[in-house]
């Protein structure tokens, strides 16, 4: 199985710690696990990211996408994705 973390990386401290440790528990399950960062402020850092995130969930075919925030997951379901309990599901969309 495969996840992505879809969070902040606006800190300079790079991914929380709250993030690694949620992706290195899934790893010890043996899941793999890759993160991607969204740079940038509101609205518009977010739509600035759209283009690269969509590309990287069409190459790393992803079983589950986890969203760390809100916003994540208001575009990830007009991307036919579907929220669960704190992240996104992928269904056949990016298939």
């Amino acid at each position: 199985m495969k996840v992505l973390f879809v969070s902040s990386g606006n800190s300079s401290k790079g991914i929380s710690s709250i993030v690694k440790a949620q992706g290195a528990s899934l790893e010890s399950l043996g899941i793999q696990v890759d993160y991607y960062t969204i740079i940038g402020h509101g609205i518009l850092g977010y739509l600035k990211n759209v283009p690269r995130l969509r590309q990287i969930l069409k190459q790393g075919k992803y079983d589950v996408v986890h969203a760390q925030f809100s916003h994540s997951e208001i575009r990830g379901e007009g991307r036919g994705l579907h929220p669960t309990s704190g992240g996104l599901a992928l269904g056949a969309a990016l298939d």
